[in-house]
């Protein structure tokens, strides 16, 4: 097969996306294998997973959470033609998973020097984790957009990716800063809203979660508008 294939409708952004994660999953593995000198003489390399020397390894974790809204929106995309009802469910898991995409990007706050692994090496894993869960995110909120074009105006559309990306956004500072979760939305509902409640009446925590949302926000939609403006000119 010849490599230019690798670039044509036959290889859809999928298969890059999943070539990414799979990268990224050998990158860990291969800092898994870096840091077997951490050990004592005899012990095997599945040692170290007792030993908290792997803290990159919850970007597989992250990774996989940052596939699910893009896989809810290849629901979305596949019902558009349905009405409403078949489309509420997998819209709302887009939702409430959405933020786990570009969270990785926040992820880059674990990289200081350790022993045995070079700074380069971490730095390279985390960078290419957090692109390829902000391209996932990304993606699925332009398949979003494109399966509510088929049931609203192209004005409320944009408004809808709009309020999508500054929730997103507002959604990783309650991830990073205050530690929830997705489905804390559904398990623990109670508590979610007195912890924001307490932080956001603070102005120490409405200015970081101002702060917060705002940067994300702008870094969604700059990464949004470059895809959509690469497909526009690609229908030229």
């Amino acid at each position: 097969m010849k490599i230019s294939k690798l670039f044509t409708p036959r290889f859809p952004v999928t298969f890059w996306l999943f070539f990414a994660t799979a990268g990224c999953s050998l990158l860990v593995l291969i800092r898994v294998y870096l840091c077997r000198k951490v050990l004592p003489d005899g012990e095997g390399i599945f040692a170290l997973f007792g030993t908290g020397s792997l803290p990159y390894a919850f970007l597989v974790w992250n990774l996989f959470l940052a596939w699910i809204p893009y896989l809810a929106a290849s629901q979305v995309m596949q019902l558009r033609r349905r009405n409403w009802l078949t489309m509420a469910p997998w819209l709302l898991l887009w939702l409430a998973f959405l933020p786990n995409a570009p969270y990785i990007i926040t992820d880059l706050v674990h990289l200081h020097p350790v022993q045995y692994v070079p700074l380069w090496f971490d730095a390279s894993l985390l960078f290419a984790s957090a692109f390829t869960g902000l391209m996932l995110g990304l993606y699925s909120l332009v398949m979003v957009r494109q399966a509510l074009l088929t049931k609203i105006s192209n004005f409320w559309a944009n408004f809808f990716v709009f309020s999508t990306i500054t929730l997103s956004g507002f959604g990783i500072w309650i991830g990073r800063f205050l530690r929830w979760n997705s489905w804390d939305i559904v398990t623990r509902p109670d508590d979610l809203i007195v912890d924001l409640a307490e932080n956001l009446t603070s102005r120490h925590g409405f200015m970081q979660a101002f702060g917060t949302t705002a940067l994300l926000s702008c870094i969604m939609l700059t990464g949004y508008g470059c895809i959509v403006g690469t497909s526009q000119i690609r229908n030229e």
